[in-house]
């Protein structure tokens, strides 16, 4: 579905990323892990629009969208819950959750409020919190909020940027649950994460990023298998060193 060639992203002379090649196929649940500064979020500011890129291609369905800005990448299926939640603090949780369905121009008041309901039964919680101010939610609560408002864009492509940051383990493992949901209906999932562990046992395939390169990839379980000196590579800074 998605087919990125040789991307190249800059701010200045820091080269962000350096030539990256990957793919994700329909339905997939895909995984990019790596050390701080390794380039997954520039990653995925890249394949939503957010910042411009230097060099190479972003396909998806065969389409060139590598130009296309970003509210128009997200009428074509790719939706970003961003790090950091960034929901909008002084407005509802309903009201953020309508925000999310506003490139859907054509949609009618039912079709997005219906839509609505469906992330309150996604997320029971924020049904509780539907008239609450986002700001006062807490931080997984406002993850959820984060997730719902993506998914009223109806995306066919879900790009998750550390969703676990600033979140208690038992709290993410709940939205993990729910993000496995949503990927055994058929969305598919590109999630940048530090933590390989939780990546590597949540997705199928992974990509491992350093210094704004791919160093490896491979089934989840395989890298999984690879054990500590993966992790050494990863986040020691060890790949290309003679032992």
């Amino acid at each position: 579905m998605l087919e990125v060639r040789d991307l190249k992203v800059s701010y200045g002379q820091i080269k962000a990323l350096k030539g990256v090649s990957m793919r994700i196929d329909r339905g997939e649940f895909v995984g990019v892990i790596g050390a701080n500064g390794a380039g997954k979020t520039s990653l995925l500011m890249a394949l939503s629009g957010a910042v411009r890129t230097s060099g190479g291609d972003v396909i998806l369905d065969g389409r060139d969208v590598t130009h296309l800005p970003q509210h128009l990448r997200v009428s074509n299926g790719i939706a970003i819950v961003p790090e950091g939640r960034q929901v909008f603090g002084p407005l509802t949780v309903m009201e953020n959750l309508e925000l999310g369905g506003f490139h859907r121009r054509g949609a009618s008041r039912a079709e997005i409020v219906r839509d609505q309901e469906m992330m309150l039964d996604l997320f029971p919680i924020l049904r509780l919190r539907a008239r609450q101010l986002a700001a006062t939610l807490s931080g997984g609560e406002q993850q959820m909020l984060a997730i719902g408002r993506a998914l009223m864009s109806r995306p066919r492509l879900l790009l998750l940027d550390e969703p676990s940051f600033g979140l208690a383990p038992m709290v993410f493992q709940e939205i993990l649950g729910t993000l496995r949901r949503l990927h055994a209906e058929g969305l598919a999932c590109l999630m940048v994460e530090q933590d390989a562990h939780v990546t590597l046992e949540t997705t199928s395939r992974s990509y491992v990023f350093q210094t704004g390169q791919i160093i490896t990839e491979g089934s989840s379980s395989d890298l999984r298998d690879a054990g500590l000196g993966l992790v050494e590579e990863i986040y020691l800074g060890s790949a290309g060193k003679s032992s």
